[in-house]
């Protein structure tokens, strides 16, 4: 992929900087009446996957997932560089129910990355990958190895 143009740079800042302000206007919340929040019901627009992980509306999700769940890897409960994995992708971005994700650190995504094939729904394969990895971590921890430097 070669240089941009500068007008292709400013048409994609555009695109940016429009994306993120209808997110934040989409998750601004407005008082009713009688003094409660309520959340804006405006539509989160169509958008790529590549566009949604860059937006305000994945920011906004994300910290969502962290407020309500801990920050630590699924299977080796490592803190540091932990990401959340999408086991499916064939849902509404920015509407995502909690379960479509679980906390994997940077070693463990990778991994199931490399063993898997993308697909529109992967819970299938994440939660098979799970159960298998966490299974095997378990295994290496009980050994008392002392080096699992590798995974976390």
């Amino acid at each position: 992929m070669g240089l941009l143009d500068d007008t292709e740079v400013v048409k994609r800042a555009k695109n940016r900087r429009g994306l993120e302000a209808s997110a934040n206007r989409l998750l601004k919340a407005k008082k009713t009446r009688r003094g409660k929040k309520t959340r804006n019901k405006r539509k989160i627009p169509k958008m790529t996957y590549k566009q949604y992980m860059g937006s305000a509306y994945w920011k906004k999700r994300k910290l969502l997932y962290w407020n309500k769940n801990e920050k630590k890897c699924f299977i080796c409960g490592k803190k540091e560089g932990t990401t959340l994995h999408h086991k499916r992708y064939n849902v509404k971005y920015g509407d995502e129910p909690d379960d479509a994700f679980v906390a994997l650190c940077q070693f463990h995504h990778h991994t199931f990355h490399l063993n898997y094939q993308l697909k529109a729904d992967m819970t299938k394969d994440t939660d098979t990958y799970l159960r298998e990895a966490k299974q095997t971590y378990l295994q290496f921890k009980e050994t008392n190895l002392d080096d699992l430097s590798w995974c976390g």
